[in-house]
């Protein structure tokens, strides 16, 4: 099973999290900004 996927129908093909609409994009945008990696699976598993 992948873990990043790339599908030009999901998110304009950006990679995502394989079964998501989260970006690749956004989770390093995230990383960069200070956030840890429970922090954001905390954010996503929250919504």
């Amino acid at each position: 099973m992948q873990k990043i996927v790339s599908d030009p129908k999901i998110m304009m093909g950006k990679p995502v999290i394989s079964g998501t609409r989260i970006t690749v994009e956004l989770i390093l945008e995230k990383l960069a900004a200070g956030e840890t990696p429970q922090q954001i699976q905390h954010k996503i598993v929250a919504n």
